[in-house]
This record gives structure tokens, sequence and C-alpha cells, in this order.
């Protein structure tokens, strides 16, 4: 029998599969010789072999479950949790963990909460969306987070990987690609600053305050995700377009500007929605005159409308409505534009429709 059980140590061909081998090996060796300094020493073996945070973590799970070593269970979930880089590989983990260490609930939550801000795919967000929690406050927190992080990874990337295309073609009918800004260094740092806490509060409006979308897995996470970078894009090529003005005075109107990017900044400021066929992008302004209606047009290449709401939403007056159109379609006329508009004063909102250019 221990003939049979030593040639069964060394049949696997990887280290991975090795380490799975090994662990049923011990496990075998304690059940049928109750050989349990034996099983130690295939244990450690296969500990010695063990990269993967996935395999370390089974590991752990088994020596545990068969040794009740819980000493060098807590070890060897400490080396995966340093392995771990994947959201999976976190998932895997905290699975496990909570079935050996059932008191250990915030070291769960750390792991799960890495999970959530390692997300890379829709598949990984799904992992986090499916997950059996302890309570569904915690849930809708870890949900909240892994859909920011998604986005967050997903809007720094210049453009989708192959992978990623083949991945969201069944949804997708097309990909927008990311635009590259190229700043000035301080107004980079400035776009960085912003960017690291727009995007998150961006995510968490739209998630608590849906518009368009129900379930963000139901293919409605894609319209989400094309809304942002849009959003994204905008906002950087209005920045863009700010900063080829080497005036004194460029910086300090850019910073004012981002800093007007908030969600649902309406009560402080002007908000001004863009209507256009690849994306309806939206700002905050405290004046006309801080937004080029010119440039945002050539951006978005054609619009359908813009409607322009007062702060806190109040109604525009007849006065103030007409100045505005008038201010607009003076503007593109001296960008060369030939614009045949019309305005309407609809609830809360100066809607201008027509032809812009």
């Amino acid at each position: 029998m221990k003939r049979v059980f030593k040639k069964a140590e060394t049949r696997a061909d990887t280290k991975e599969r090795l380490v799975i081998d090994l662990s049923y090996v011990a496990v075998d060796v304690l059940r049928t010789l109750n050989d349990e300094a034996w099983a130690r020493k295939i244990f450690l073996k296969a500990e010695n072999n063990a990269e993967a945070a996935t395999v370390l973590a089974e590991l752990a799970g088994k020596i545990s479950l068969h040794l009740d070593d819980k000493i060098w269970a807590r070890k060897l979930f400490i080396k995966a949790e340093e392995q771990a880089v994947r959201s999976i590989d976190h998932i895997c983990l905290a699975i496990e963990m909570k079935t050996v260490f059932r008191k250990e609930k915030k070291w769960v939550k750390r792991i799960y909460k890495k999970a959530a801000e390692n997300v890379q795919s829709l598949v990984d967000l799904d992992n986090i969306f499916s997950g059996n929690f302890e309570s569904e406050k915690w849930k809708a927190k870890l949900c909240l987070l892994a859909l920011t992080h998604y986005f967050l990874w997903w809007a720094k990337k210049p453009y989708p990987d192959p992978e990623d295309v083949i991945e969201c073609t069944a949804s997708i009918p097309e990909l927008v690609e990311r635009s590259n800004f190229k700043f000035d260094n301080k107004v980079q740092v400035l776009y960085d600053k912003w960017f690291k806490s727009y995007v998150p509060a961006f995510i968490e409006y739209e998630f608590n305050y849906p518009q368009s979308h129900s379930d963000p897995l139901e293919g409605d996470l894609v319209d989400l995700k094309r809304q942002i970078v849009r959003q994204l894009d905008f906002i950087g090529y209005s920045i863009n377009c700010t900063a080829l003005n080497k005036a004194k005075g460029t910086l300090a109107r850019i910073k004012r500007f981002l800093s007007m990017q908030k969600p649902d900044n309406g009560n402080n400021f002007i908000e001004i929605h863009f209507h256009s066929p690849i994306g309806s992008p939206e700002i905050f302004i405290e004046s006309i005159d801080d937004i080029d209606i010119a440039d945002s047009l050539s951006f978005l290449h054609h619009l359908d409308a813009i409607c322009i709401y007062p702060k806190g939403r109040k109604k525009w007056s007849k006065s103030k409505a007409k100045s505005i159109f008038e201010g607009i379609v003076d503007d593109l006329k001296f960008e060369g534009y030939y614009p045949s508009l019309k305005y309407e004063i609809k609830s809360s909102s100066v809607t201008i429709e027509g032809k812009f250019k």
C-alpha cells in the first residue's frame, strides 16, 4: 500500500498538478493508513511546490480539515493573500477562509474588498454580484466598489484589448475607443486629481439613481460604460481646448471648471446636457461663458439638442432664456457655423434644437 502512495507522489507533470495530487495523497494516507506523520510530510512537500494563490488556499483548507492544524492553515492563507493578484484569486481565497475561519469576518471582508478592487472583466464583476455575503448591505457596498473599479480600469485603457472585444461583442455593437489627451504637466496633475474623485462619485450616483439601466449585468452595463467613457472624453476635450490658450489665468480657469464637474451638482451650478447620436455628456458651469459651444460641437460632430437647466432646476425667465439662446447662436456664428435654431422653455430647461452647423 505504501509503495502505491509513494508512486502517486511523483506522477504529476506540473507544479500545480503536483500540489493538488500530493494533497489528495496526504488525505488518503490519513484515511487509509492513519499515518499523520507521513501525511504532514506530503502536505509540506505540497506547500513547497505551491505558487498560485488559489492552490495555496485549497491546500490550507485541506490541512485545516484533515489535520485540524489552524496555525499551519493560517500561515498558508497569509501566503496565499500575498500571492493573490486577480479578482478570482481573492474570491477563491475568501470562500475557503470563510469555511476554515468563521470568526475572521474582518479578514474575509478585507479579501473580498481586494477582489472588488481588482475587477477587470464582466466575469469578475459577475463573480462579485452573484456572491453570497453575510448581509445585503455589505453586498451592496462591495458591488458598488467592484463596479467603480471596473470602470476605473476600463477608462484608463487607451484601447480595448482583443480579449475584451471578443468578450463584449455579444452585447456591444460598437466599442467606444478611449481618447488619448496629452495635457501640459500642470494640467495633467489637475486632471488626474479630479479623475480619481470623479469616477467613483459618478458610478455611485448612476448606480443609486439609474435612469435607463436597471440591472448592471443585463446588458445595460455596456450603456453605462459608454456613458462614463463619453463623459470623460468630453470633459478632457473641453480642458484640452482651454489649455491651448496660454494666457495668464488658464490653469486657474481649468481648475475652477474641474471643481464644478461633480455628479448631480445641479443645485449649485447651471447644468448643460448635450444630446448627440454618439452620446449625451453633461457638464456644470457658473455661466454660459464657461463653455465653448463651438468646441463642444466639433467634438460631438452632430448635435440633436442642448438642454440647459438653471441652478436648482428652477424655471428660466423668458429674458434669460432668450439671452442664453442668442449667446450660443453668436458663438457658433463667430466660429464660422451657420446655425438655424429655435429654443423653447420646457419645464425647467431651455431646450435648443435645429441645425447647429
